[in-house]
């Protein structure tokens, strides 16, 4: 004889840790395309709004869609549905977006562009080598002297170390200049370390500086560059961070264009597979799971918060601010109390197991709200793949 029992709820989901036989009530061993509740539903499904042939990442400003599609970035307005191609980029490789101030900041694994309703570089082209300069009429001690470009935009770009010359009348040779681009020049006192702004190039030819005239505006973008392409971006507060490889990358508070690659950085054991602004810090993953506060300061301070790291691609940012991502115990996400930390839900009941990457998103549907994951195992067959299936029941004499 068998004994049937009802249940009447299963809002707690999968339980995969407990015993076959003995498994919780209000749990599931397994569920598939279903929402748990107090009835199971079918989770529900999608509406294609554009067709593509090669979509691989997407993200949102204000009512704007950005996506790639094969080698095309493009804008889907969800006001009016049309659609227009920004520009083109590289066909393969990661793209990185970063809301940040209103503006959308993109990385493919060569490019690097922001927009606003309008594509553009991200960046102003650096100096990395000073102009020639000829001296006249040469005198006692020695100036320093340095160029930058300066954009359409009014943005200032990096520049290597000041060149030394002689004291005199200075004649510095403007090379050809980038396209909307002009070129500052600046001359310190002499035997001084500060450069000063002296005048403005808006084409290539000779700038003569008989002798420093404004002791007023200084050089502020000394060993500076541009961003570089990176795999992942961030928007924390007042900067961007980027992360390639093991390192992650700050950019200078309220100039999202410069970063100094030689001081503004944080270096890690092993690859980076997550990079997320909370709303109680930055989360980075590589060797473990670790949160960066402060990132604006000279003085990042970092802890660490779980002893394992999030399966890659799976982090994401929910619509009230919280950071969330995938590890191989389940969901990871932060507390609204920052004291709290990181909590686990569904590590007493779910694992899911090792996996070499994956995907996030958040969904809202019905009053109800989940967030969706799919990964990919590091081998063997992922628990979240389905198959062709038949039920039979054999029935013996």
């Amino acid at each position: 004889m068998i004994d049937e029992k009802g249940y009447q709820s299963w809002a707690s989901g999968i339980n995969n840790r407990a015993p076959s036989n003995r498994i919780p009530e209000g749990s599931a061993r397994d569920m598939l395309n279903l929402d748990p509740g107090p009835l199971l539903r079918s989770r529900v499904g999608y509406e294609k709004k554009l067709p593509t042939t090669n979509a691989r990442a997407i993200a949102s400003l204000g009512h704007r869609v950005i996506f790639v599609d094969g080698t095309e970035l493009t804008e889907l307005d969800t006001h009016t549905d049309a659609v227009r191609v920004l520009g083109t980029i590289a066909g393969a490789g990661p793209v990185a977006f970063a809301g940040h101030n209103s503006e959308l900041f993109i990385s493919t694994v060569n490019e690097t562009l922001r927009y606003d309703g309008q594509l553009r570089e991200w960046g102003v082209p650096d100096v990395t080598v000073q102009p020639p300069a000829g001296v006249a009429s040469v005198t006692e001690g020695r100036r320093l002297y340095a160029m930058t470009y300066v954009n359409q935009y009014g943005e200032e770009g990096g520049t290597v170390a000041a060149a030394s010359v002689p004291a005199g009348e200075l004649t510095i040779t403007v090379p050809t200049l980038p396209a909307g681009c002009t070129a500052r020049i600046y001359v310190s006192a002499l035997n001084g370390r500060t450069l000063y702004y002296q005048t403005e190039a808006t084409a290539a030819g000779p700038i003569r500086v008989v002798r420093p005239v404004d002791y007023t505006a200084t050089l502020a973008t000394m060993h500076m560059r541009r961003p570089k392409p990176c795999v992942f971006l961030a928007s924390a507060g007042a900067v961007l961070a980027m992360a390639s490889g093991d390192t992650v990358n700050i950019t200078e508070p309220l100039w999202p264009h410069l970063v100094n690659y030689e001081a503004r950085f944080i270096q890690y054991p092993s690859e980076v597979g997550m990079l997320l602004a909370g709303l109680h810090g930055m989360y980075v993953s590589a060797d473990k799971c670790y949160m960066v506060t402060n990132a604006e300061t000279e003085s990042p301070q970092q802890s660490g918060v779980l002893d394992y790291p999030a399966i890659y691609g799976t982090g994401t940012i929910l619509p009230t601010g919280e950071a969330t991502w995938v590890t191989r115990y389940g969901v990871a996400i932060e507390s609204r109390d920052s004291r709290e930390g990181i909590l686990e839900p569904t590590k007493p009941q779910f694992v899911v197991g090792n996996h070499v990457s994956g995907a996030s998103g958040f969904v809202e549907y019905d009053g109800g709200q989940r967030l969706v994951a799919t990964m990919k195992r590091s081998e063997g067959q992922g628990t979240l793949a389905a198959c062709d299936y038949f039920e039979a029941e054999v029935i013996r004499p």
